[in-house]
């Protein structure tokens, strides 16, 4: 089952939820959120009220802006609420997540436990993936994992232990000293690391080694206990690769069954048929 959840905010916190789609979809969600997801010329209305009966968690980004403020946002949060009543007891639908020290005034909401995304946003969005089951609770299969999950190995990057460039990324070589040093064994690299996408504070590297593929995802607003190394697999778990259109600037690349949705800069990949054909051959045996 996908994980589709639905982010609800006051248009106030606009910047705070966008931030909170783009960290999802890099965890493996597929958040709807109306500023992507609603077309133009749609009628929004009927898209959002779609989108919540068709998602798979409803987030209600709680702050001052949301639980003083009037209009459509608590229609969506009216809705949602209706919607929680017909789940089994104990199943998980609306999550209520907060942006400072308001406190919700609906009462259902005061029901539900709740997940601080403040002062520690990272502590709290870690929370947040646990209630949405994007962490997993038992280990993979051995013959899945090259070595421990990266979420449970080398939780932190020491400042300075790798090299980063002057606008503060790492380095290409960076990455392949990161993923050498995690994976199991000695292992030589196929071919030098593969820069996927780029924007002003996001760079994703693609890593195959001769037995492992690694995606590193290094974001420089992330705090110093941020791990870049999002996961790893066997070559075979990440086929077939996929690729399709998305954006006028990205698309998006899916790797295998389980890891989908990455995003690609088109500037650096013109040709999205060469970037599949290239990336299997270099998985295939």
């Amino acid at each position: 089952m996908h994980v589709r959840p639905f982010i609800s905010y006051a248009r106030e916190d606009r910047d705070t939820a966008m931030q909170l789609w783009r960290d999802l979809r890099q965890n493996g969600a597929r958040p709807w959120i109306d500023k992507e997801d609603i077309l133009g010329g749609a009628e929004w209305k009927l898209e959002i009220a779609q989108a919540i009966l068709k998602s798979s968690h409803f987030i209600a980004l709680i702050s001052d802006r949301s639980v003083n403020k009037q209009g459509f946002v608590q229609k969506e949060l009216r809705q949602a609420v209706d919607l929680l009543d017909t789940f089994p007891p104990g199943e998980v639908f609306v999550i209520p997540v907060r942006l400072d020290g308001s406190e919700p005034r609906h009462s259902r909401l005061a029901e539900l436990h709740w997940i601080d995304l403040f002062p520690d946003y990272g502590e709290g969005f870690r929370k947040l993936l646990r209630s949405l089951r994007l962490e997993t609770a038992t280990p993979e299969p051995v013959e899945y994992q090259s070595h421990e999950p990266a979420s449970r190995q080398a939780p932190s990057i020491r400042a300075g232990a790798i090299a980063r460039d002057d606008e503060g990324f790492l380095t290409s070589a960076s990455v392949a000293e990161l993923v050498l040093g995690r994976v199991q064994g000695r292992q030589q690299l196929r071919t030098a690391p593969i820069l996927l996408f780029v924007n002003s504070y996001q760079r994703t590297w693609l890593v195959v080694t001769e037995r492992v593929v690694a995606c590193v995802l290094d974001d420089i607003e992330k705090p110093g206990a941020y791990d870049p190394l999002r996961w790893q697999c066997r070559h075979r778990f990440a086929l077939p690769v996929e690729v399709e259109p998305y954006k006028k600037t990205v698309g998006l690349i899916h790797l295998g069954p389980e890891h989908r949705e990455w995003l690609y800069s088109i500037h650096l990949h013109p040709d999205p048929e060469r970037l599949s054909d290239e990336i299997e051959m270099l998985l295939r045996p």
